[in-house]
């Protein structure tokens, strides 16, 4: 069809003029889709277009602005973008563009720059496809739930993706990616999900951080090799990504320990981490699978490992190397803090529940290193690491004296952390951690320049082009990195500096050493660590939350999220939900200083009101006869006893029962059912008898509305004599 545009005369011409100095110059227009929109619409505000019309027609630079409401066709680009004049589908401001019940929310076949920016996908077989090399994608404010494919946002291929500020609940693997370079996933909630929360196999150069990942049905995230079923190109490793700044709060099944990284990458990094509440911390193996064939050239540093290990099975750090001949180890863990851990693992004998780190399954203590960390358990001269191999277990100096060229410059203290079980993982200011930490390597011979020869250049990035490069200390100098050459392990900084032969290499500090685990320590004034709690957190509509801020660092500002539209800039708020659903909450807390966001998840779950009622269960009459008293007095009467259910058939008690007596005999009564859900009438006498009917004409609780339609019966007589 014809394509729709608006543009004015003047820069009408000034594109044209455009084009004829240069054949790539890009017409760019904004459309309007809406759920009820049509192919017929010239895709203005007033008469939009239907989604499969926007697929086919959307050029490079065009921007379609979805509508809020319930579409039952996906996006689907017929082309793709330029660089600089990307395809956009954007949720029009203020309004939730929901895909719902297609086979692809998404699908991309081999098309290049596009933006999803604020789309809702649900209930869908697939979020996401992108196969066949499709790249240069972004997916941006964006919330995936209720995925059926294994792989519910599958990337095969391609390279340059961004994935940023999205939300992910209910999938299998989340995020699915084989053989993919130029990846940052950045500042992401990743909820439950059956499987993992992201697995990348075979990807390069990537970076993953500043992520919230609380998956408890299985692990959080796995890195690993191409797999054959997968992927019919040459084999992929996993080879330097870098994993920073991430918080893997809960990997964990249904009594099942799972872990918060399946770890078989290579050359990668993983740093300022936080690990709490997972089955393991972080598992390191190697299998028989073609895939899990390489896991070694690792360096694992500036991490805390908190109280994971409290499932069957599980320990904090575990090494497994069950293929013998894969290739395992060089596997390096400095500066962390592994604390509290528990070991639960009965395979080859019940280990000590004060291990922190165990190997099993063929790897030996020498494919790993441990140096500058903090290890503790809840006393000193505890055992903290354990060998299946070698059928031993070890305390911290006992580990350090066997394995000397393997472990050493550890320590054995409470790192005194803020507050960890309510997420403020800094440390306090007498920890033992502050300046406690060594270097990450060290320059091989002295020099002047802007590139420096060290032992061992893994530890840091350039920032692949994604992310801002590592700040640096040489020798105390500050530099920051340009390029890492790391076949040769040399460091290219912008600017010259000098170095001694054998000086420190580390991170960017405060203080005159590094600390030991994720996060620094700085005197004075801090940005808020935000985090807070609720209450009730799960109930029938309406459902009342009474929020509690419970940050550290001393906030001054709030700002709150519901995940239902509602906010707030109380310290301490209270909303009620009034919709059916489960709610992601957030909240920042800032200061002078700075601000933290805190998202939970899922955190409210709201469902429907229960549908009670009553009604009548049973009538049940005995014929009495009453011979004492005035001749008057004497004669035939009935005593009725009304027995009262609820919804589900149980009796309920402080039910107001209304009656009325008819036959031989009249007159109303009323009285309240007992904790039996009974009451007992009693009829008027009548001197010669007959038939006495007690009818139940109405039932009365709060909450509890009268279903006289599930009444076992209504009325009911008894002839007496």
């Amino acid at each position: 069809m014809t394509r729709m545009r608006s543009i004015g005369v003047t820069l009408l011409l000034l594109l044209l003029t455009a084009a004829l100095c240069s054949c790539s110059a890009v017409l760019a227009a904004t459309y309007h889709v809406a759920p009820n929109g049509s192919s017929s619409g010239d895709g203005s505000a007033g008469d939009p277009w239907d989604l499969p019309t926007a697929n086919a027609n959307l050029q490079a630079g065009d921007t379609a602005i979805l509508h809020g409401g319930t579409y039952t066709d996906g996006i689907a680009p017929a082309n793709s973008g330029t660089a600089g004049s990307p395809i956009t589908y954007q949720a029009a401001s203020g309004e939730t563009p929901l895909l719902q019940g297609m086979t692809e929310g998404i699908y991309i076949p081999d098309n290049s720059y596009l933006v999803f920016d604020g789309i809702s996908v649900d209930n869908v077989y697939w979020w996401v496809v992108a196969n066949d090399g499709a790249s240069h994608l972004t997916f941006i404010n964006c919330t995936f739930t209720n995925a059926g494919a294994y792989e519910a946002s599958w990337f095969k291929g391609g390279s340059d993706i961004y994935i940023a500020n999205c939300s992910y609940s209910g999938g299998e693997d989340s995020i699915h990616m084989m053989a993919i370079d130029n990846v940052l996933i950045e500042n992401n909630t990743f909820g439950a999900c059956a499987h993992e929360c992201i697995l990348l196999a075979g990807v390069h150069d990537s970076v993953v951080r500043n992520n919230y990942f609380s998956n408890p049905d299985q692990k959080c995230m796995e890195v690993t090799s191409t797999y054959d079923s997968e992927w019919s190109g040459p084999f992929r490793k996993s080879e330097h990504v870098v994993i920073e700044n991430n918080e893997f709060a809960l990997a964990a099944g249904s009594n099942q320990a799972f872990a918060g990284i399946q770890w078989l990458g290579n050359y990668c990094v993983v740093r300022r981490n936080v690990f709490h509440d997972c089955g393991f911390g972080v598992v390191l193996s190697t299998w028989d699978d073609p895939d899990a064939q390489y896991d070694e050239h690792n360096r694992f540093y500036h991490n805390t490992f908190y109280k994971n290990g409290y499932l069957p099975e599980a320990v904090g750090i575990f090494f497994s190397h069950y293929d013998a001949n894969a290739a395992f180890g060089d596997n390096l863990f400095k500066n962390n803090i592994i604390y509290l851990n528990k070991a639960t693992l009965t395979d080859g004998g019940d280990m000590t529940e004060s291990v922190q780190v165990a190997f099993n399954w063929n790897p030996l203590p020498s494919d790993a290193g441990f140096y500058y960390n903090l290890l503790y358990y809840t006393a000193p001269g505890q055992k903290l690491f354990s060998s299946l191999n070698l059928e031993q277990e070890y305390t911290l100096a006992e580990y350090e004296t066997a394995f000397p060229d393997y472990a050493s410059d550890n320590i054995e203290a409470n790192p005194k952390m803020v507050d960890p079980d309510n997420g403020d993982f800094t440390l306090q200011s007498d920890s033992p951690c502050i300046d406690a930490g060594g270097p990450l390597t060290h320059t091989t011979s002295s020099g002047s320049g802007t590139t420096i020869p060290v032992a061992d250049a893994l530890y840091f990035s350039d920032g692949k082009g994604l992310v801002d490069p590592d700040v640096i200390r040489v020798g105390g100098q500050q530099a920051t990195i340009v390029s890492v050459d790391y076949a040769n392990n040399e460091i290219e900084v912008s600017s010259s500096i000098s170095w001694a032969d054998n000086d420190p290499v580390t991170l960017d500090y405060d203080g005159s050493a590094p600390d030991i685990g994720a996060y620094e320590y700085a005197s004075g004034p801090q940005p808020p660590a935000a985090n807070f709690t609720g209450s009730p957190t799960s109930g029938s509509a309406p459902l009342t939350v009474e929020f509690t801020d419970t940050s550290g660092g001393s906030p001054t500002s709030w700002s709150w999220d519901f995940g239902d539209s509602g906010t707030s800039t109380a310290q301490n708020p209270s909303h009620e939900y009034t919709s059916v659903g489960s709610y992601t909450v957030s909240l920042t807390a800032a200061n002078a200083e700075g601000s933290d966001t805190e998202t939970k998840p899922d955190y409210i779950t709201v469902s429907e009101q229960p549908q009670t009622s009553c009604h009548v269960g049973a009538i049940d009459l005995v014929g009495q006869y009453k011979g004492t008293g005035k001749p008057s007095g004497r004669g035939y009467y009935a005593d009725a006893t009304i027995t009262v259910h609820d919804q589900d058939c149980a009796v309920l008690e402080g039910v107001t029962v209304e009656i009325t007596w008819s036959g031989c005999v009249s007159g109303n009564d009323s009285g309240v059912t007992d904790s039996n859900g009974q009451v007992v009438f009693t009829s008027p006498v009548n001197a010669d008898g007959g038939t006495f009917t007690c009818t139940v004409d109405n039932l009365t609780k709060s909450g509890y509305p009268y279903s006289s339609g599930d009444n076992h019966e209504t009325s009911d007589s008894i002839q007496n004599p």
